[in-house]
Formats: structure tokens, sequence, C-alpha cells
């Protein structure tokens, strides 16, 4: 039977199927300027970048811009642009109705840095990670601090019960901060929640908005309904990092930012239809590209990393090996002792019947019949 091999992909576009070949091939620069050709890449300074991909994010359909991404370097970047985006959103009124929630995020602390009052602020979120029954507090459930003392927390539930406790226990501690929310935004949880079959990264659109309840809808579909009174683990959509960005297979990517080889392969093959470059310097990068496939310690350290993953896959096979075969020697062995055990039981069981019945025959009598 004849071998078929599928070398065009249908699920991209021509110049982006082209240029991840190309790519694919260890063609960088071949690959790079079949992307310059089709207005792929854009080069600007940082102020005038910001601003170019704004308008260039207004300019999709709003159908399409669900299907769109854009990925930055830096949480700057994403602040920056997701404010310019909305602001523009408002203002040609594609934002609805609008509502104020209490927004949480989690300070970089933890271990020995949350037991430290000093790294608590009255007015920050605090979730124990277990239940403390001395101090009456709950596991996962947020309370508020009220006020604090050189080693006592004064907190505060949603029921408005006030707690007195040492600092000295297991949790994460969020700073609460009020955020505009809007009918038509994109936002996306940032912390799992097992209760709420939320997870981290999962990403909704606000369909409407009712007093205190606003109506979400997730990318597959789903629909649901959130409590805007209660401080929420949201954040928005619009902008992502460059580190939350891995794994998407988005239909455009807008990618703003300085571009190395592996964000530029990552960037090919995770994207379908439209594809675009904010760069500051095009030829800084094409000269560092030059500089990686010039390198010969780049392909030997490449071959040295597949060496050590053939050899760590070796040895797990090893491993897994010699612990089944001791599994079934041990199991083995059981079996064997058990066996003598129960043949052991066995002649005692016996021996002990035949004392039994020896002593249960009737002795001769030794009497003389007269």
């Amino acid at each position: 039977m004849p071998t078929v091999k599928v070398t065009l992909s249908l699920k991209k576009s021509p110049h982006i199927q082209k240029a991840s070949e190309l790519m694919a091939l260890g063609e960088i620069k071949k690959s790079f300027a079949v992307l310059e050709e089709s207005g792929s890449i854009q080069q600007a300074q940082h102020c005038d970048k910001i601003t170019q991909i704004t308008e260039d994010y207004l300019a999709i359909a709003s159908d399409e811009r669900d299907k769109t991404v854009i990925v930055v370097q830096t949480k700057d970047e994403v602040e920056d642009i997701t404010v310019r985006i909305r602001s523009r959103l408002i203002e040609g009124g594609q934002l609805g109705k609008s509502a104020r929630i209490t927004q949480l995020k989690a300070k970089t602390i933890k271990g020995a840095q949350c037991r430290d009052i000093n790294n608590i602020e009255i007015g920050d979120g605090i979730k124990p990670t277990k239940d403390y029954k001395k101090r009456n507090l709950k596991k996962a459930r947020l309370y508020t601090v009220l006020d604090k003392t050189r080693d006592r927390l004064t907190l505060v539930d949603k029921e408005g019960t006030k707690y007195t406790v040492d600092p000295i226990f297991e949790k994460t501690v969020y700073t609460q901060i009020p955020l505009q929310i809007a009918e038509g935004d994109r936002l996306f949880w940032t912390r799992r929640d097992s209760q709420l079959q939320h997870k981290k990264g999962q990403e909704f659109k606000v369909k409407w908005i009712r007093e205190n309840t606003a109506k979400i809808e997730y990318y597959d579909g789903k629909i649901e309904q959130i409590n805007l009174n209660t401080p929420l683990h949201l954040d928005f959509g619009w902008v992502k990092p460059n580190y939350r960005s891995r794994g998407n297979d988005e239909k455009i990517l807008m990618f703003v930012g300085a571009l190395d080889k592996d964000n530029f392969y990552k960037a090919l093959s995770g994207t379908k239809y439209q594809l675009k470059f904010y760069m500051d310097n095009v030829q800084e990068f094409l000269e560092v590209v030059s500089l990686e496939q010039e390198n010969p310690l780049a392909d030997k350290r490449e071959e040295l990393a597949a060496q050590r993953r053939e050899t760590n896959f070796k040895e797990k096979i090893i491993k897994n090996s010699v612990v089944k075969v001791y599994n079934e020697t041990r199991d083995l062995i059981k079996l064997s002792d058990s066996s003598q055990e129960i043949v052991k039981d066995t002649d005692s069981k016996k021996e002990k019947n035949t004392i039994e019945t020896q002593s249960n025959k009737p002795e001769k009598s030794n009497t003389n019949s007269l």
C-alpha cells in the first residue's frame, strides 16, 4: 500500500504555511522574508508601536476580534494596550453597561513572608489554605483586614463577623482592587476554583450586566452567571503576556516586542490565518538569527539535550522493569509463604484429629470373666 505524505496544511493561510515550511527547514531568513513581503512585519518605536497595534486591532471586524490574540512581553505593555483598546471601544459605543467590581490580585509573597505582618496591609484580602479551628477561620474563605497591630490582625468576613488572630498561619494574601468591567469585555480567570469549575486562564466574555449579576459566555458556548458583589479572581483578556500565550491556536496573532528564534517559531506554529509582528528593530533580529545559525555550539547543545532525553527515557524504562520484577518476585514469595503456612496448618489439624481419635477409643477391660 503506498504511503501518502501531507505537504500542505489547509488550516493555515498560504503565506503562513510557506513561512512555516521554510522555518521547519531551518531557513529562518527566508521564512522571515515571506512574512515581510506579505506585510506581516511592522517596525516602529515603542509609542508608535502601541498606537499602531491599537489601530490595527480596532480595524478588525468585531466578530473576528474574539479570534485574535495580542501577545506582548511585559505587564506594562499589557496594561497600556488594554487601556487604549477599551477606551476606544467605550468611545465607539462597542462596550455596553458597566459595573464596578472588586478584583483579587495575589501578592507575590509566600511562606514566611505571608506570616510576616509587615507584608499585610489594611484592606488586603486573606484566604487560609486550610481550616484553623482555634482561630475560627475556614479554608478558602475570604477575610478582609480591618486593622492590625504589632502581632495581631483584625479580620472580617462577608457576613460582618470579626476575628482577631495572629498572622502566623498558612494563607494567600490578595490586594483588593476596584475594577470597572462592561458588557462586551474580554476577561479570564486568574485562579482555579474547583467548586465553581473555573480554570486558571479560562477566557470568557461579558454578555450582559443586571444590577449585581453578570451573564458570561465562555468560548466553548457555556453560559454562567456571576455575583458581582463578591470579590473575583479575574482580569482583562484583551492582551496576553508572552508566558500566557503558549499552546494557543489562534486565527489571528499580533505579536509585540522583542523577537527571537523560539518566539518566531511559536508564533508561526500557533497561528492560522493572519500574523503580524510589531518590532523595534528588524535588522537586529536578523543579525541575532544569523549568529544562532552560524554558531556550531547551538546544534551541539541540541544534540546533547536529545541524548540526555533519550538516556533519561531508557533509565526510566529500566527502573520500571526492575520495579515490576521486584513486585512480581515479592508476590511470589508471599504466595509461597502463604502456601507453606496452609500446609503447616493442615498438618497440624491432621495431627490434632489423630490425637483426638485415639483418645476417644474405649479402653479394653482388664477384668477377667468369672
